[in-house]
């Protein structure tokens, strides 16, 4: 086994994983339903000039608005985006924590001192709650048993140091590696698709327009049908950049191209001692990493 599954990581890690999720899946919910409402009602006035009774059109047209703002003021307010990042920081951090108490890197370097080594875990599980300043009562959604370190850990601990070595490469730095490469791929993929379909829905609303010119469909009005799909133009984009798929590629390339190179230093190490300073190094830009999403937030 080479891969340490989920189940086996603290039962804080696990925990903040589960919210962080849960807060990006609300964000994202209540963005969609923001857009969602705005191109509807857009559609609406569109479709008010083919109905009679122009208070039906009304009053779809104040329900969606009504809609539509409630999913504003709850984005404005619950500032879910922030929360999301804040409680994925905290996942990643406890993660790092993890690995260095397997690895017996600082501060926990001592193999011969279990008790001390868990006492200080711990210690430092609490810390991140405290340095962070999130409200832990969120965090009690999940079932924590209060292990901070699982037997799985504790028996990657113990190990000798050419299993803790092998482990520590697979498990961690080409997981990483591979994951960041996969999300950097992915996430310029995706930004590439939406750049593709705001410049499709901008053409769509193009020709619409040049096609009522040229052929006068209705000679004594005008019809805006470009109105909607402009909305959504801009519905489709604005989501695009929520999700900031153009950045997150250039900041996970990045990183990869950080973790390549620890990467290439790895086969360097000779010895437990330099290995545990080697732990310390990579942990500490894996670190580097998962802060900016605290300050992504802002």
């Amino acid at each position: 086994m080479t891969i340490l599954e989920r189940e086996n990581y603290p039962d804080l890690f696990i925990a903040a994983d589960n919210e962080a999720r849960r807060r990006q899946m609300f964000y994202f919910r209540l963005l969609v339903a923001q857009y969602l409402c705005l191109s509807v009602a857009s559609a609406v006035t569109l479709a008010a000039v083919y109905v009679e009774d122009q208070k039906i059109i009304l009053l779809i047209y104040l329900g969606v608005l009504i809609a539509g703002s409630i999913a504003a003021m709850l984005l404005a307010t619950m500032k879910p985006n922030q929360s999301w990042y804040q409680m994925r920081a905290l996942a990643e951090s406890c993660k790092t924590l993890a690995w260095r108490y397997m690895m017996a890197a600082e501060p926990f370097n001592d193999r011969t001192e279990t008790s001390r080594a868990k006492a200080v875990f711990a210690e430092r599980l609490h810390d991140l709650l405290m340095i962070q300043n999130l409200d832990a009562s969120a965090l009690l959604n999940d079932d924590l048993t209060g292990e901070h370190a699982t037997e799985k850990m504790e028996d990657i601990r113990l190990s000798t140091y050419e299993d803790r070595r092998e482990f520590y490469l697979k498990g961690r730095i080409d997981e990483q590696l591979k994951w960041y490469n996969e999300k950097a791929i992915g996430n310029k993929y995706k930004s590439n698709v939406f750049s593709f379909l705001t410049v499709l829905i901008y053409v769509t609303a193009i020709v619409t327009t040049v096609a009522q010119i040229r052929y006068s469909f209705f000679p004594n009005s005008v019809i805006w049908i470009s109105e909607p799909l402009l909305v959504v133009a801009a519905s489709v984009l604005g989501y695009a950049q929520a999700k900031r798929f153009a950045e997150l590629s250039s900041s996970y390339a990045l990183t990869a191209l950080e973790i390549r190179k620890l990467r290439s230093g790895f086969m360097a190490v000779r010895d437990d001692d330099e290995f545990v300073d080697y732990v310390r190094e990579a942990e500490s830009a894996f670190s580097r990493e998962h802060t900016q999403w605290i300050a992504r937030s802002s």
